[in-house]
């Protein structure tokens, strides 16, 4: 075991790395979790409702032509909670070339699992516990997850609740503006969804950034530039600010401006206005679009300064046991 965790090891650092905000941001709260995710490979992302919810909205405003590539839609609502979690298990474990083909040839193995995550414990037989199981909702789940490939799954109610909030901010006119709605591309104005970028870092860095950075609008004729954020949120957008610490978006949206800037080096200079906005959409589907202002965005560089400098203390010490302040000690009570 020890030999193939060096391997693991050692094929890492043949590749030049690129952070992203979310590795980045894993490396800095939690290395270990860094080290299992990106070195040793061993992933447990998982697509949960409101993910899934998030990544349509997006689809759907910035690349609807592609929606049926990345998703299907099921004609049952989908199973949330407890009764998701024990179908996807179950569904991690099937195979076209075993015999157990439906959810009820699982019985054993559902057994298993329930006494893992210790639920329906209190009920007297195994015959009740698979009653809560296997039900139409699972059984029609299970089939589905069978025929949906590499898709995300999206139930008609949710897909209706994402139409819903792309009208409502694509119906504000600020934001429609801000995305270019409604305006033709020409040589001087263009609007770039989903862009994929990456860019090197000083030469103290052996690594760089990257991104993919939900919308680009350049316009050359009044020398603008304007980098949006899509974000959904579960809280109010009164609460948005507090959620850019909780969630570390402030160091997206520095990550972001310097890939962009990078990117369109040749192009600009001094005099251009780049402007960074989180467009969000709340819990009660409010929208707003929060532009950071030149003062927050200079104090969100100088952290990301930082944070890179944390992670290459981690990356040249191959020290992922700890966050940097603890592995040095540095926290008191």
């Amino acid at each position: 075991m020890e030999d193939l965790t060096h391997m693991m090891e050692e094929s890492f650092y043949a590749k030049k790395l690129y952070f992203s905000y979310s590795s980045l941001k894993r490396l800095m709260y939690s290395p270990g979790s860094f080290y299992n995710h990106y070195v040793l490979l061993q992933r447990e992302d998982r697509m949960d409702s409101h993910l899934v919810q998030g990544k349509v909205i997006h689809c759907l405003m910035l690349e609807e032509n592609h929606f049926n590539d990345y998703f299907v839609v099921s004609p049952t609502k989908l199973p949330e909670g407890n009764n998701k979690l024990i179908v996807d298990k179950m569904f991690s474990l099937y195979t076209l070339e075993s015999d157990k083909q439906s959810l009820a040839d699982y019985e054993t193995d559902i057994i298993e699992f329930l006494k893992e995550i210790n639920l329906h414990q209190s009920l007297k037989t195994d015959e009740q516990r698979l009653d809560k199981v296997l039900i139409e909702q699972n059984i029609s789940y299970f089939e589905f997850l069978k025929m949906k490939g590499d898709k995300n799954i999206v139930d008609a109610e949710t897909l209706e609740y994402c139409l819903r909030s792309k009208d409502l901010l694509l119906g504000n006119k600020q934001i429609a503006e801000l995305l270019g709605r409604g305006k033709e591309q020409t040589d001087t104005f263009k609007i770039y969804n989903e862009m994929s970028l990456s860019m090197e870092l000083e030469k103290a860095f052996p690594f760089g950034l990257k991104g993919i950075i939900d919308n680009i609008v350049v316009d050359a004729d009044n020398k603008r530039i304007y980098i949006n954020d899509l974000k959904t949120t579960n809280r109010s957008i009164v609460d948005f600010k507090d959620t850019v610490e909780v969630f570390n978006y402030w160091m997206q949206a520095a990550v972001y401006l310097r890939l962009v800037l990078d990117f369109f080096k040749e192009f600009i200079n001094d005099s251009w206005v780049i402007k960074f906005n989180f467009i969000v959409i709340d819990n009660n589907q409010q929208v707003y679009a929060f532009e950071v202002s030149k003062s927050t965005m200079l104090e969100w560089l100088g952290r990301l300064n930082n944070s890179l400098r944390q992670g290459l203390y981690h990356y040249e010490n191959r020290d992922y046991n700890l966050p940097y302040d603890f592995a040095r000690g540095k926290v008191y009570l």
